[in-house]
């Protein structure tokens, strides 16, 4: 099902940015101002993108485009993640797992924010540098107690520890803690379809950080004698790799339009992992404590869409947006989830995780 999602949503994004160009191209004159078109860096098709341009950045009231610019955007968003279950009920049914329900920890919405900055070299203005940078700090909870007439199995022990007789709690609570970054160094250019269309792809470099920690705690019932029970596992998770993608811009009236865009990554990325699960009573027993060093390759996505409002005064533009974004990466690190006690290596492999952000972006800029 996952590669169908992955296959369909392809598909859709193509088929907006197709409808966004048709749309664009046959409502120009709709759409279009007398005299300036739409604001537009190619005032007319007929002329190349760089000739009403940055002619000179060296004067602000007679640059007609941004030379060098700024953004900083403040994001709310919140985090999606699988593999998050920590623990199960188990009631008095005859069945070997149930009635009940899973517990997870989850996430709420967080704040974080995104720096950019671009800049134009020279005359022409078709190309540009871009650099960005983004930082999200979120951290799931979550905590639960037995179920009336049931027991509380905690998920994360292995099935061997303290020979197959840890499995049930009284308690059990946790979080984990995931930090967020990426770093984009980018080159773009600017295609005006029209007047009031622009299309800009861009392509580039960028940098991934993925660090978590997480820590669950069982209590009671058979972990009451020398509990309680610490799973602690921690993730630094760190790499380099491509990035590129298109951006449109469609302007509605003066200073109004939409914006959005859809981009993809590939990227190189290096694992390091450490897992302990012990008991820290009285007689600290330890029954998993292992270090993983791995690379491994991890596709990416996103989209945004949005509104925003750009004045102009003597040369340097002032602007504001206000969007939706949704990010999602593939492959990610998770917890290992030991299988039986018979082959007490035997595991279920710890890279197929997947982590998402969406959520609102605000943001303002200013270019001269």
């Amino acid at each position: 099902m996952t590669l169908h999602l992955r296959r369909d949503f392809g598909w859709l994004i193509a088929s907006l940015a197709l409808c966004l160009g048709f749309f664009g191209s046959a409502n120009a004159q709709h759409w279009s101002r007398a005299g300036t078109g739409c604001n537009s860096c190619c005032v007319s098709l007929s002329e190349p993108c760089g000739f009403t341009c940055c002619q000179p950045c060296a004067d602000p009231c007679s640059n007609l485009c941004d030379c060098v610019w700024g953004r900083g955007e403040f994001l709310y968003w919140q985090t999606k993640q699988s593999n998050l279950d920590y623990a199960a009920d188990h009631g008095t049914s005859s069945s070997i797992i149930g009635a009940g329900k899973q517990h997870y920890l989850e996430y709420q919405w967080d704040p974080g924010f995104r720096a950019t900055v671009g800049i134009r070299p020279g005359r022409d203005c078709c190309w540009e540098l871009r650099g960005v940078w983004t930082h999200m700090y979120s951290v799931a909870n979550g905590s639960t107690g037995s179920p009336t007439g049931g027991d509380l199995k905690a998920t994360l022990v292995h099935p061997g520890a303290g020979g197959g007789a840890l499995q049930t709690a009284a308690s059990a609570f946790g979080y984990n803690k995931l930090n967020y970054d990426t770093g984009d160094l980018l080159v773009q250019t600017t295609c005006c379809c029209n007047s009031c269309l622009k299309l800009t792809p861009f392509a580039g470099l960028r940098y991934l950080r993925l660090d978590q920690i997480l820590h669950v705690e069982y209590a009671g019932s058979e972990f009451a004698t020398n509990g309680p029970g610490v799973i602690k596992w921690v993730s630094d998770f760190k790499g380099f790799g491509v990035h590129g993608g298109l951006d449109f811009e469609l302007q509605l009236c003066k200073g109004f339009s939409t914006y959005g865009g859809f981009g993809g990554s590939l990227i190189a990325m290096r694992s390091k992992i450490k897992h302990r699960d012990q008991l820290v009573g009285d007689t600290p027993a330890t029954h998993v404590d292992i270090r993983e060093n791995e690379c491994r390759i991890i596709p990416g996505g996103n989209i945004s869409l949005g509104v925003r409002y750009e004045c102009e005064l003597c040369g340097c533009k002032f602007g504001s947006r206000l969007g939706y974004e949704f990010h999602q990466w593939l492959r990610t690190p998770e917890v290992r989830r030991y299988m039986d006690d018979a082959n007490p290596a035997a595991s279920r492999a710890p890279g197929n995780g997947d982590i998402a952000f969406h959520g609102v972006t605000v943001g303002v800029q200013f270019g001269y």
